[in-house]
């Protein structure tokens, strides 16, 4: 059934299926949350049709899954402690199939229920163009900002650069392999996210645009040099180096977090948390003058610009 034939209101009456249990009613204008505390972190986060996804290759479902895993993940970056809450507005055609439609919900629902996240509300509008933009809301004990990094501070990663990269690669040619899930469903880092701040990390960042940008992003923002030691990256294993180097550096969507903090932090992360991600090493935060380098083979080179801009749609 297509949502010419539904209309906007009976779509609603659909959506009301996926909300959280915190009193919301989608007949009303807005949706009525309870305190989350003295400091609430926001962010908002858009997916475009031929820009952010390609239906051609992808399910409805894991698109849905990566529009809200997405607008996670930079809550995780930020130290959100706390249930999360998350509106939706979405732009989709009158041809649209109603089913499609909430597909891209239940993916949703799926990294919802995951990361501890409850839909509250959002809008619906027809548009030619397939548009998911996602705002999420949640608490924090102390948020992890890009400007506090150190010098001096270690520098550390969760999980595998690059998987994501090498994943949209598999799906754009129906292949198979570990990082195809790393691409079509990335959970984002929130129960490390929430330990963070309580484990004396500095900065935070998260991969979604390729760990050059990233790593620029917290230099920039924290006055401070970054020196990074390549042969402690992790990185997808079952492609060249080289390749795997580079969907590293330029590759994005990863979702994984990016951090700074004294040399004994990964020591104090509890052990055995099957929600924890590995954690490495990768550098040390240096004074301003020091740039972004990189030590290979024993030197220390200049790191080569690399990752996504959207406005020049190429590196940074």
């Amino acid at each position: 059934m297509r949502l010419r034939d539904v209309g906007e209101w009976r779509l609603i009456e659909h959506l009301r299926a996926f909300a959280g249990p915190g009193g919301l009613d989608f007949a009303d204008d807005c949706a009525c949350l309870p305190s989350m505390g003295p400091r609430m972190l926001i962010s908002s986060d858009v997916m475009v049709a031929g820009v952010h996804f390609d239906p051609s290759f992808m399910a409805w479902r894991d698109i849905g899954f990566r529009a809200l895993a997405g607008a996670l993940s930079d809550l995780a970056a930020s130290g959100a402690s706390d249930t999360a809450r998350y509106t939706v507005s979405i732009g989709l055609p009158g041809e649209f199939e109603l089913e499609d439609a909430l597909e891209i919900y239940e993916g949703m629902r799926a990294v919802g229920q995951a990361c501890d996240a409850e839909l509250a509300g959002g809008d619906t509008v027809a548009s030619p163009t397939v548009f998911i933009a996602v705002s999420v809301f949640a608490a924090t004990r102390r948020p992890l900002l890009r400007s506090d990094a150190r010098p001096g501070e270690r520098l550390y990663c969760s999980g595998t650069l690059g998987a994501a990269a090498r994943g949209l690669e598999l799906a754009r040619v129906g292949g198979q392999g570990s990082s195809l899930e790393r691409f079509l469903r990335p959970l984002p880092r929130m129960r490390l996210g929430r330990l963070l701040p309580d484990l004396g990390a500095g900065a935070c960042v998260d991969v979604s645009d390729g760990l050059y940008p990233e790593l620029k992003a917290m230099a920039d923002a924290s006055h401070v040099g970054i020196e990074l030691d390549e042969a402690a990256l992790p990185l997808v294993d079952d492609i060249p180096r080289s390749l795997a180097l580079r969907y590293a550096y330029g590759g994005g969507e990863d979702y994984e977090l990016v951090f700074s903090g004294p040399d004994d932090l990964l020591q104090r992360l509890p052990g055995h948390d099957p929600d924890l991600p590995p954690c490495t090493a990768i550098g040390r935060i240096r004074e301003q003058g020091a740039g972004l380098t990189v030590r290979r083979a024993g030197a220390l080179e200049p790191l080569a610009p690399a990752g996504y801009s959207h406005f020049s749609g190429g590196g940074q």
